[in-house]
């Protein structure tokens, strides 16, 4: 199999942060036990993340959406079509081709 780079998507606004957390930590893991490179968002940005969340939602989307043109599959969590961020990245993750990987790596 190959190593993908793989943009993990799911719900993040109004959710319970440790469920969020979990949720992405989880698929992170998984991918990497499988050979792939994750891109959570959640940690993308190192220790910047305190100044990344404190940007206004419309930006924080258009840096994510911008992260997910960078990969080759991209992975939707649990509930992903409950998120309006979730649906927009799954959007253009569609428009670009870029592969879904339509697997639940979370569980």
């Amino acid at each position: 199999m190959t190593s993908k780079k793989v943009y993990i998507s799911g719900p993040i606004t109004g959710c319970d942060p440790e469920w969020v957390e979990s949720q992405f930590a989880r698929a992170e893991k998984n991918l990497i036990g499988l050979g792939h490179r994750p891109v959570n968002p959640l940690k993308m940005w190192g220790w910047w993340n305190w100044l990344f969340r404190r940007l206004p939602y419309q930006l924080q989307m258009l840096i994510d959406i911008c992260k997910l043109y960078g990969c080759d599959a991209i992975l939707k969590l649990p509930m992903w079509d409950y998120s309006r961020g979730a649906k927009l990245e799954s959007a253009f993750a569609e428009f670009w081709k870029i592969e879904n990987l339509n697997k639940d790596y979370s569980k």
